[in-house]
């Protein structure tokens, strides 16, 4: 469910379901314990499947083979396992109905009848069953601490941190009440509320429940798991941004380890991309190198084009930093192509790469080539939601520089003022970036023998006890 869940919300449409159809047909293939179309088809996956809906016969089979080899006793043991196991499939099934149904409803509140005409974000759709989750399962803990954790999932990867948070709080203390046997999914939600936290810059809150759930999970004596190795790896992060390197790269050192042994490619570049950015905030731009092509030789184009397309984007913004603009360009251009061909040309992510790609040309001389990038980007930013705020800003920026440079004062002003007003939205009247935006916009009006407005803009400022400069 969790599989086709992250499908139905993935950012890029033309990567979800086509249809509601096609969302159907996948959750009635999941009640009848067929293989989704959500999830590649391996030998393992399709007889875990058979054995799901022949449960009779697969059961029958095994227990024939086992009172062969280990006699009656055994047989008895097998059969009284078995009545467990499905009375805890039975379980099972009666919550996928409710986590279906709720799902469905879910999703029909973006049809256009009920959204009256409006395009609802994966994000607004998410957040609208997070409003009706609490109220309709108030009597059913457990299913709401389930529900909680697909929820907060995928806020979290949607940007809404502050929503996925309480929920993830509600499942924290669902499970920790809960009888034995969901110890599993206590260790989850622990790790979930810690990303959450961490993502709200709620550190040492944050750093408990990742210490929490490693030491739960090692007393336990638990498989590894991809969760706690992440768990690691957020540790790590918050220990370096507290400045304890030592124990960040302690814990990077056992996150990585842990997804090799796993056999977890993605898991693996996951780690290794949060131990490149540590590196880059030390300065260690040769080891930050080194996290990266790693990165690359795990990431594969064709299975996962858009974590291909981020570490092109982070190895250009690190040779670009060392002033390393040929292989910085490459990288961008690369960056860039992935996501046309992945994305479209007109999806918001493109913005930033966009503005990368001309940062280059600009650093090199090379306007006439940065320019029509920078036009490009503005184009795709109009009507774009507010997680595109920076990119947006920066872009705004970039192109009002251009502007000023050319002398076309009167439009560098506006694309200033459509900066700060995002500025302004973001961070309050008192951002440093504010500010230094406001200045230039007085240089400009001075520039456009307009020196009123100029002091104006300058007192501004100096109320905000900022400096533009």
């Amino acid at each position: 469910l969790q599989t086709i869940f992250a499908m139905a919300l993935r950012k890029e449409p033309e990567r979800r379901y086509d249809t509601a159809q096609a969302l159907a047909d996948d959750l009635r293939r999941y009640l009848a314990h067929e293989p989704i179309r959500a999830r590649p088809a391996t030998a393992s996956y399709v007889v875990r499947r058979f054995a799901r809906r022949h449960r009779a016969l697969v059961a029958g089979v095994s227990i024939a083979v086992l009172a062969m080899v280990a006699g009656t006793t055994a047989s008895l043991l097998w059969a009284t396992r078995a009545e467990a196991a499905e009375r805890a499939a039975q379980e099972e099934a009666r919550v996928a109905n409710r986590v279906v149904a709720f799902v469905q409803g879910l999703f029909s509140a973006a049809a256009p009848s009920r959204a009256r005409g409006k395009e609802l974000s994966a994000r607004e759709v998410v957040e609208a069953g997070r409003a009706g989750l609490l109220l309709e399962l108030a009597d059913e803990p457990l299913l709401r601490a389930r529900l909680a954790m697909f929820l907060g999932r995928s806020l979290i990867e949607l940007g809404g941190h502050d929503a996925a948070e309480p929920l993830l709080a509600d499942a924290v203390e669902v499970y920790r009440r809960a009888p034995v046997g969901e110890e599993r999914r206590l260790l989850e939600a622990i790790y979930l509320h810690g990303r959450s936290l961490h993502l709200l810059g709620r550190l040492d809150e944050g750093r408990r429940c990742f210490e929490t759930a490693i030491a739960m999970h090692t007393r336990a004596g638990a498989p590894r798991s991809p969760d706690i190795a992440m768990a690691r790896a957020y540790l790590a992060v918050i220990a370096d941004e507290q400045g304890e390197l030592a124990t960040a790269r302690a814990e990077f050192a056992i996150a990585a380890e842990e997804m090799r042994v796993r056999s977890d490619p993605s898991g693996e570049a996951q780690v290794l991309m949060l131990l490149a950015r540590s590196h880059e905030r030390q300065r260690e731009f040769d080891e930050a190198e080194r996290c990266f092509l790693r990165v690359a030789e795990l990431v594969s184009e064709t299975t996962d084009p858009l974590l291909a397309g981020i570490v092109a984007t982070n190895l250009g913004n690190l040779r670009a930093a060392q002033q390393r603009f040929d292989l910085a360009e490459a990288d961008f251009r690369r960056a860039l192509e992935l996501g046309e061909r992945d994305l479209g040309k007109e999806h918001p992510a493109l913005i930033r790469r966009l503005c990368n790609l001309a940062g280059v040309f600009g650093a090199t001389g090379r306007i006439a080539e940065a320019e029509p990038l920078l036009e490009r980007a503005v184009a795709i930013s109009t009507g774009v939601d507010s997680r595109h705020d920076d990119g947006v800003s920066t872009v705004l920026g970039n192109l009002a520089n251009v502007r000023t440079a050319q002398t076309r004062y009167r439009e560098a002003l506006e694309l200033f003022e459509r900066a700060a007003a995002i500025h302004e939205r973001r961070t309050g009247p008192g951002g440093r970036a504010l500010s230094a935006v406001l200045e230039k916009m007085a240089v400009l009006h001075e520039y456009l023998g307009e020196p009123e407005r100029a002091v104006e803009l300058r007192r501004r400022i100096a109320a905000m006890g900022g400096r533009g400069n």
